[in-house]
């Protein structure tokens, strides 16, 4: 009897028993769960897609689509954990269903009182990537038109990381040229990414010759908004738009775009006498502002970068544990973010050694 009243319910509608006919469909709703309700209704020649195409054609206009969005919500990896946020702005009990592209069905669905339903994927996996939407129904059936697209990107780290260098310095001029190169491994033919800051990507190139290993990056007239942190990684040519195979990325490199600011940089050295092997330094840069970010080189390469604060014009570097590695010449340049000037000056360490 109870299974007749389903296939009732499914595939007919009496006006005179609108109220009885509403009270079944909540009482099947919480008693099997949506999910269960969608299995069983499938199975009983109610093909669910199509109720819910129904639905959203009787309801647009009437309710808001919903927003659709992936935390986190920088690059995801293969095996990383992730989440599909689909949210509207008003709460009320509601079910919350996700689709993917390709799927005849529902993937998930959330009944709650918020205004959101949060679908997780625990461990990402090649299946997984697509295009995504969602929507929502209301306890009447009313159901909203879909979100957005969403689409889910994959990178599986399946190469060594690429080494990166600087030609000629890290140090340049402002209006001079500087290249980054970016040196494979491991694959013949491949698209090498660089990025900027860690999160902006700046530009993609393709090697042609299969036999070239390394990609150059030029920088032509550089201006003092190229000066950042730079990492590049390469990836091999993928079928699926929305998979990719690629390195991990390469170790940092600084930028530092430098003007022809009049004021140099007060460098000191503690203790100013010679240091011994193990005994701790610290290198002390001081310039005419508050505010300022110190850069400190050795050998035209940056190893250290450091604020200096609100109130403050100065920044320390401290070397622990010295060792005859640590001896060279060391340069300190400074910058305000808003004007992006810099200056420099000299001090030699442990030339003695």
């Amino acid at each position: 009897m109870r299974l007749s009243c389903i296939v009732l319910f499914l595939g007919s509608y009496h006006p005179v028993n609108e109220n009885r006919n509403q009270r079944q469909k909540e009482s099947i709703r919480d008693q099997l769960g949506f999910q269960m309700f969608n299995y069983f209704a499938a199975n009983l020649g109610f093909y669910f897609p199509g109720w819910l195409a129904k639905q959203q054609t009787l309801s647009r206009g009437q309710l808001r689509k919903p927003t659709i969005s992936l935390r986190p919500n920088h690059e995801i990896f293969l095996g990383e954990q992730l989440s599909i946020y689909c949210r509207i702005p008003h709460r009320g009990r509601k079910t919350f269903y996700l689709q993917k592209e390709g799927n005849q069905q529902a993937l998930n669905m959330r009944v709650n009182w918020l205004n959101e339903g949060i679908f997780t994927i625990f461990s990402a996996q090649k299946t997984d990537v697509g295009k995504y939407w969602c929507g929502y129904c209301f306890a009447t059936y009313d159901c909203s038109s879909v979100s957005d697209v969403l689409y889910l990107n994959l990178t599986e780290v399946a190469y060594p990381k690429p080494s990166i260098s600087v030609n000629p310095s890290e140090v340049v001029t402002h209006g001079e040229s500087v290249s980054i190169h970016c040196k494979k491994e491991g694959l013949q033919t491949a698209n090498f990414t660089l990025q900027k800051n860690l999160y902006k990507l700046l530009d993609t190139y393709k090697t042609i010759e299969t036999k070239m290993d390394e990609n150059k990056f030029p920088m032509t007239k550089v201006e003092y908004k190229d000066a950042g942190i730079y990492r590049c990684r390469y990836c091999s040519q993928s079928e699926s738009t929305f998979y990719q195979r690629c390195s991990n990325y390469s170790d940092q490199v600084y930028i530092n775009v430098t003007g022809y600011w009049s004021s140099k940089p007060f460098i000191q050295l503690t203790p100013s006498e010679e240091s011994s092997p193990g005994s701790n330094v610290t290198i002390e840069c001081q310039g005419p502002y508050n505010g300022l970010t110190f850069l400190l080189l050795k050998s035209n390469q940056v190893t250290a970068s450091k604020e200096t604060g609100q109130g403050r014009n100065s920044a320390k570097f401290h070397l622990s544990r010295v060792t005859s590695g640590d001896a060279g010449n060391y340069t300190c340049h400074y910058y305000l973010e808003q004007m992006n000037f810099s200056g420099q000056c000299q001090v030699t360490l442990w030339s003695c050694f």
